[in-house]
């Protein structure tokens, strides 16, 4: 006869899953929004020229990384949650 399994350890994990994505996708916007703020300062400089001109910064490298991360962090989380879920279910926990 299998396990009575507890619901507050598929509800545990389900906020923990949940958590992890919340942060992937705040990362992934945070990059977003850094990505865009270099192009907007880029605007900026070409639409009014006596601001002083400055290289090129690194905004847009530092947004798609901080993107590619946050796509990381939700992968992961997915395949951990697969993975808690099935060691649950076995009766692992």
């Amino acid at each position: 006869m299998e396990p009575e399994r507890d619901p507050r350890l598929y509800m545990a994990a389900e906020r923990t899953f949940l958590a992890w994505l919340r942060t992937g996708i705040s990362l992934m916007g945070f990059g977003f929004v850094v990505a865009c703020f270099g192009l907007f300062l880029r605007e900026l400089v070409a639409s009014n020229p006596s601001l002083p001109q400055r290289p090129a910064g690194f905004s847009l490298p530092v947004g798609i990384l901080l993107i590619l991360i946050g796509m990381l962090v939700n992968i992961v989380a997915g395949v951990r949650q697969a993975r808690y879920i099935q060691a649950i279910n076995r009766g692992d926990f």
